[in-house]
C-alpha cells in the first residue's frame, strides 16, 4: 500500500470541509501500512488490530464544550484476512440511510489515484452528546470518508 501513501492525505483533506492552513507533521503507524501528514499540535495517534485488519486512530483536541473531538480513522482492509469484505459490499451498508437518527449520505465523488477509482463521501447524523454526562444536546455530526484502492482487492477507508 505504500505506493499510494502520499495520496491518502490529499484525499482525506479533500473529503473534509475547507479549513485554514494547519501545520502538519509526517506520520507512519507502527505497521508501516501507510504514511500521511497529521496536524502538528493537539493530535495523537494509535494503531490497533481489529478483526478486519489494522486500524489507525488519529484523535484531535477535545472541543471546548467537551461534546466530541475531531478524528481521522484509517482502516486497512486486507483481502488476505479472514472475514474480508469487498468495498462494493461495505459501502452500501455504510452509506445506508437511517431516518431515526437523521443519518444520510452525500453522493460519492470519484477521484483517480494511481489510475484507480477512489471515492469520497460524507455521512451526516444526529447524536445526543456528550453520552456520559448531562446536559446533553443534539449535535449534527459530519463523517468524511475516502475509499482508496490498494493492491488487488485490498483497500483503505
Amino acid at each position: 500500500m505504500s505506493a499510494m501513501s502520499p495520496a491518502i492525505l490529499a484525499v482525506l483533506l479533500a473529503a473534509g470541509p475547507a479549513r485554514a492552513a494547519v501545520k502538519t507533521v509526517p506520520y507512519t503507524p507502527p505497521s508501516k501500512s501507510f504514511a500521511c501528514e497529521v496536524p502538528a499540535e493537539g493530535w495523537s495517534a494509535f494503531e490497533e488490530e481489529t478483526p478486519r485488519g489494522l486500524t489507525t486512530h488519529i484523535l484531535g483536541p477535545e472541543e471546548p464544550d467537551g461534546r466530541f473531538r475531531p478524528a481521522i480513522h484509517v482502516q486497512v482492509f486486507d483481502a488476505s484476512r479472514p472475514g474480508f469484505v469487498k468495498w462494493q459490499e461495505l459501502l452500501p451498508k455504510l452509506r445506508a440511510r437511517d431516518p431515526e437518527v437523521g443519518r444520510e449520505s452525500s453522493t460519492m465523488t470519484a477521484w483517480r489515484i494511481d489510475r484507480r477509482a477512489a471515492r469520497t463521501f460524507e455521512i451526516r447524523e444526529d447524536r445526543l452528546l456528550p453520552i456520559d454526562r448531562y446536559p446533553a444536546e443534539w449535535t449534527r455530526l459530519h463523517h468524511f470518508y475516502a475509499l482508496v484502492p490498494g493492491s488487488g482487492e485490498s483497500y483503505v477507508l
